[in-house]
């Protein structure tokens, strides 16, 4: 698997190098190149409709860069849409995660490939999870502060 390898700043960010990611993981997952399924149009909507959230709310929560009108958002409106866009990533994740289940997709797969499913969703479930804590924390506290 590709997700394992040493590579360059400028590799991660190429759309070669992330299109071997999808081919490799599709290979574990049949449902995830299925047009009919909820594993592909998930990720689909996701990659439309979460850049713009997740990269605001990375600025509001780092201050870089310096954006005035970012930086303005009150601790506790920055918390809601965390809470919010996490909860959809969460949300997408589990289910994606049932779908997996369900159709038995992990029957008759390797170990390996079984382990990258559970720890490549793992990070889409503990992430988000983590998220949501601190965007409540933000909302209790009034502040950027997960105290």
């Amino acid at each position: 698997m590709c997700l394992l390898d040493d590579i360059t700043v400028s590799q991660a960010f190429s759309l070669e190098y992330w299109s071997i990611i999808f081919s490799q993981y599709a290979s574990l997952d049949p449902s995830y190149v299925q047009h009919t399924s909820w594993s592909f149009w998930i990720d689909v909507g996701n990659g439309f409709t979460m850049p713009i959230p997740t990269l605001l709310l990375s600025i509001a929560v780092s201050g870089y860069p310096d954006l005035p009108s970012v930086a303005s958002i009150p601790p506790r409106v920055v918390g809601i849409i965390a809470i919010v866009i996490n909860y959809q990533m969460l949300y997408g994740t589990v289910m994606y995660f049932v779908n997996y289940s369900y159709n038995r997709y992990h029957v008759g797969a390797s170990l390996a490939s079984r382990v990258v499913v559970v720890v490549s969703n793992l990070i889409w479930i503990v992430g988000p999870i983590g998220w949501m804590v601190t965007g409540y924390r933000f909302v209790v506290n009034g502040s950027l502060v997960a105290v």
